[in-house]
């Protein structure tokens, strides 16, 4: 684990010894959190504020899941992300199950499957001060902040996926969640495998998605020239030799567990469908279960009817952080449309101007500024997505903006479709 400095000179009580400052009225600490439901200890990294909080009656808790398919996020660097610090909330980071660096959480890493949701299940019944960590502190002996009776979820891309697969998840004990904030989440299992990043010959087609009526984000893909390797990758033989070749070949993404390989759904299918050999690759009937547990719209009626009063907001911006090829952002605003034909209670594409222009610094940055509740589709060409600038090229100021917002939204119970201003400074 990581070497933590004290903040004054005066011995705090045991439990908030070990914060270290990292700016003004920031500090961070390293916990591990162990839980019945678990295979062992999960390593998450605290940042919260050591004199203001953001509420009137303290600090809100946001447990933030980070992208791709691993399981490691602290400790936290640049390239790893995190929401933008300062504004006086309380954020937990964790290393999902399974990792295989120094400091990675106990148990088995099961692509963000059952295991992983038990995980952020256990971190986000922490973050309601119902459980305690391995020293026998809970989050408010922790925190050197009164904590607020908000807790809220974000999801940076895959991250989006495990935030609502768990609170969907109708076997898993949860505390109540008043709201998720997603940045470019790609809620399908075909944008998942990065089928839409801008090369020739790819499979995606601009327009092409729509969302069913199992609530699941479908894309119309083409899969022509299939074919595969020694080792089971699919690929896309552009130049028709029969090899992969990364620079002219298009190489379809897969996730490997347990030894098997799990491409998307119809990447599967297609294969089925011209009789291709996949040695090592999972099976369509178990790929297809692989993603439906996986894919973050399908989890969103349960969601709703379990938390009948939850929020949601899904911004992204012009480009893809991954996804340069999805130039109609399908993932994004088929979030929202999935959010709304779910039945969440209040939805949002991006966060208001005011939090954009609150969390950037800029106070003339010409963030989109759509109102709630919008009826959006899959696609919708009638919207934009926010800027791309050297502020917010990351993401992370959009999708700390929206956690903003939703937290200030619920603690005022103030639900109305536009601001002028950011509700609370």
């Amino acid at each position: 684990m990581m070497t933590w400095l004290l903040l004054t000179s005066c011995a705090p009580p045991p439990c908030q010894q070990g914060w270290v400052e990292v700016r003004e009225n920031v500090a961070e600490l390293g916990v591990q959190i162990d839980d019945p439901a678990l295979e062992g200890p999960l390593t998450v990294e605290l940042s919260a504020p050591w004199n203001t909080p953001r509420h009137p009656d303290g600090a809100p808790v946001v447990v933030f899941i980070h992208g791709t398919f691993s399981p490691d996020i602290v400790p936290r660097t640049a390239d790893r992300g995190s929401l933008v610090r300062g504004f006086g909330i309380a954020t937990i980071y964790v290393n999902l199950p399974g990792g295989d660096e120094a400091g990675s959480s106990a148990g088995t890493d099961d692509a963000r499957g059952p295991l992983a949701r038990r995980a952020v299940a256990a971190v986000l019944r922490y973050g309601a001060g119902e459980t305690r960590d391995t020293l026998g502190c809970s989050i408010d002996d922790r925190l050197l902040v009164p904590r607020a009776e908000r807790l809220l979820l974000s999801g940076f891309s895959n991250g989006g996926n495990l935030a609502w697969t768990t609170l969907g998840d109708e076997e898993l004990e949860l505390p109540v969640v008043s709201g998720v904030a997603t940045f470019e989440t790609p809620a399908t299992g075909p944008l998942a495998m990065a089928e839409a990043v801008a090369r020739e010959g790819m499979p995606y087609q601009e327009g092409g998605c729509a969302l069913d009526a199992d609530n699941a984000i479908t894309c119309a893909n083409r899969y022509e020239g299939l074919a595969s390797d020694e080792l089971g990758n699919l690929f896309l033989d552009n130049d028709g030799d029969g090899e992969p070749s990364q620079d002219v070949d298009y190489l379809l993404g897969s996730v490997l567990m347990d030894g098997l390989r799990y491409s998307s759904l119809p990447a599967r299918e297609a294969a089925e469908a011209i009789g291709l050999s996949l040695d090592g690759g999972a099976s369509v009937s178990e790929v297809a279960s692989f993603w439906v547990e996986r894919e973050g719209p399908r989890a969103m009626p349960a969601a709703a009817r379990r938390f009948p009063e939850l929020a949601g907001i899904a911004t992204g911006t012009e480009v893809d952080h991954v996804l340069d090829g999805a130039t109609d952002h399908p993932h994004v605003t088929g979030m929202v449309a999935a959010m709304q034909q779910a039945g969440v209670a209040w939805t949002r594409l991006h966060a208001d101007r005011a939090y954009a222009r609150q969390v950037s610094g800029v106070a003339d940055m010409a963030a989109q500024d759509l109102p709630a509740n919008l009826a959006i589709v899959v696609g919708d060409d009638g919207v934009e997505m926010q800027p791309e600038d050297d502020v917010n090229a990351s993401g992370f100021h959009y999708l700390t903006a929206a956690v903003l917002e939703l937290a200030d939204r619920v603690v005022l119970d103030l639900w109305v479709e536009d601001l002028d201003a950011p509700l609370l400074p």
